[in-house]
Formats: structure tokens, sequence, C-alpha cells
């Protein structure tokens, strides 16, 4: 089972605020990664401007989406958003 991150529109705010979506980034990274390891998965895979994770169980794969959902629910990194899409595939 596999859970997905990604930020949305993330071309237009690399070429608008550089340095700011690289710290951005940062911090959507430790926060999905904190999600998907608190809830039994991995990440195997960074996407540039999000991340994928594998699980072995599918309720762990959701309960893993939803902890990422809930860890970037409103995040930001200075002005900008930190996190825009979680989606998983069971």
């Amino acid at each position: 089972m596999f859970v997905m991150s990604d930020v949305v529109g993330s071309t237009a705010l690399w070429e608008a605020h550089g340095d700011g979506m690289r710290a951005a980034l940062e911090v959507h990274d430790g926060l999905v990664h904190g999600a998907v390891e608190s809830t039994g998965g991995r990440v195997f895979k960074h996407t540039g401007d999000g991340m994928i994770a594998v699980f072995d169980d599918v309720d762990d794969a959701a309960t893993g989406a939803l902890a990422a959902v809930e860890a970037l629910a409103g995040a930001q990194c200075g002005h900008l958003p930190v996190g825009r899409t979680v989606g998983y595939d069971a």
C-alpha cells in the first residue's frame, strides 16, 4: 500500500519564492516522514515536491495518510503553505 504527498502548484511557488520554498519543503518532508514512520510506514522515494511511502498493512496506510493530512493541515513556513495533497492507494 502506498501513500503519496505532493505540494500542488510547487513550480509557481519555486519561481516566486526560491529559498522560502526550499525551507517549506524541509518542513513538509519532516512532517510527512514523522507521520509515516509513526504509523508503520517507510518513505522510499522523494519526488522533488513530495514523497511516496510504502506500508505493509492497508489500515496502517490509511492511518498514515490521515496522520500526514493532519500534520500538514495549516502548516506554514514563513508565509508559504507547507502541504497540499496526500493520497493513498491500497
